[in-house]
């Protein structure tokens, strides 16, 4: 999902090609993150899915910002992950997850009723960005 960008260019044109070039590195980057996929390798959610919209929020939902996983399992279903760093705590739980937790995560049915075509592990592919490590906890 591309975001308008509004630049104010002053009397200096060169500065103001940078600054677009810039700002639309930083939205393409934000807009396909795709991470890699393997066991051992450490995860973190940076965009949401709106499954009303069928639109990506290019931001964590609220209370799963600071969550770290790594990955421990992969099948054709879904990603087996153990929460290793941060407090996760979705919107459906009366209280944070806290690290050692572990769950399985794969493609919602909003996701697939409105890409119904989509590869098993799509949305788990948009939503996390692969990271070098979680903090300790």
């Amino acid at each position: 999902m591309m975001r308008p960008v509004a630049i104010l260019c002053g009397p200096a044109p060169f500065a103001c090609v940078i600054a677009v070039a810039a700002a639309l590195f930083a939205t393409a980057v934000r807009a396909e993150p795709m991470a890699n996929l393997a066991p051992g390798n450490f995860v973190k959610i940076i965009r949401d899915y709106d499954a009303d919209t069928d639109q990506f929020i290019n931001a964590p939902p609220k209370g799963e910002a600071d969550a770290c996983f790594q990955i421990t399992a992969i099948t054709d279903q879904g990603v087996q992950m153990v929460l290793v760093a941060g407090l996760y705590h979705p919107w459906w739980s009366d209280a944070p997850i806290l690290p050692g937790a572990t769950d399985t995560w794969s493609n919602s049915p909003g996701y697939l009723e409105n890409r119904p075509d989509a590869a098993p592990l799509d949305l788990i592919r948009q939503i996390f960005l692969g990271v070098d490590g979680c903090p300790a906890a």
